[in-house]
């Protein structure tokens, strides 16, 4: 509710569920999501080192939660870094048609092309 109010009620947005699902707004009309930043010095409260130590047993305390299912617990941030590293190991996925335009436009270019364009399945 804390993060409904400051953004789409202060931006007078559509709430939560009056928004248009990604795709079905009709033409022309954005969905309207409200955005709110807030930027917060740790140095002005308990100061940066308290605010680490917190931090990490915020996030280390997310993480040994029990799981409601077979995936562990993840906080903000781990399921990216996950991916990162899966794409530093394995490469980039790319769906046939990226491929086939990263190809061409290399071909284009006169540079090594990352992907033939028949292997779509990862650029190292």
């Amino acid at each position: 509710m804390a993060v409904t109010l400051m953004t789409a009620v202060l931006a007078d947005a559509p709430l939560d569920w009056e928004l248009d699902h990604i795709g079905q707004s009709p033409d022309g009309r954005g969905r309207r999501v409200a955005h709110f930043l807030l930027c917060l010095d740790p140095a002005a409260f308990a100061g940066p080192d308290p605010f680490r130590r917190r931090l990490a047993d915020l996030v280390a305390t997310t993480r040994r939660a029990p799981a409601a299912g077979a995936d562990p617990v993840l906080s903000p941030g781990d399921p990216e870094r996950l991916r990162a590293g899966e794409a530093a190991r394995h490469g980039i996925p790319l769906d046939p048609d990226t491929a086939r335009a990263l190809h061409a436009l290399a071909l284009r270019h006169g540079v090594e092309a990352p992907v033939s364009a028949a292997d779509h399945r990862r650029v190292p």
